[in-house]
């Protein structure tokens, strides 16, 4: 057997040869485990961006989505390069409010009976 292999004993009169083996393959082994976490940690947080990018795509289609029915029936208050550089929640917020006011009298009124 290599010194490095040699077992550790626990006896007073040792000499130190064995546990600078020792130390150096713990210090080995910490640094190959922590190399693995951080690669670990590198692939998820790659993972957690393109899955974040996709929502944001998306998003971004629904956005454009209700950007052309805000600017179809806006009467030129909005453009659409303007409604897309706002944040998806303002955009979706204008949609609502506009087809609010774009409903019919009798969905109105059946609104307000049924408390819908």
């Amino acid at each position: 057997m290599t010194k490095e292999k040699d077992i550790l004993s626990i006896d007073y009169d040792d000499d130190n040869d064995n546990y600078v083996a020792f130390t150096k393959y713990l210090k080995d082994d910490t640094e190959r485990r922590l190399n693995s976490t951080f690669k670990e940690i590198d692939k998820m947080g790659e993972d957690y961006l393109k899955e974040i990018e996709q929502k944001k795509a998306v998003k971004n289609k629904e956005k454009a989505k209700f950007a052309k029915y805000i600017v179809k029936h806006s009467r030129d208050i909005y453009t659409f390069e303007r409604l897309m550089s706002y944040e998806y929640g303002d955009v979706q917020q204008i949609y609502v409010q506009l087809k609010d006011q774009r409903r019919s009298p009798i969905n109105n009124f059946l609104k307000f009976l049924f408390n819908l």
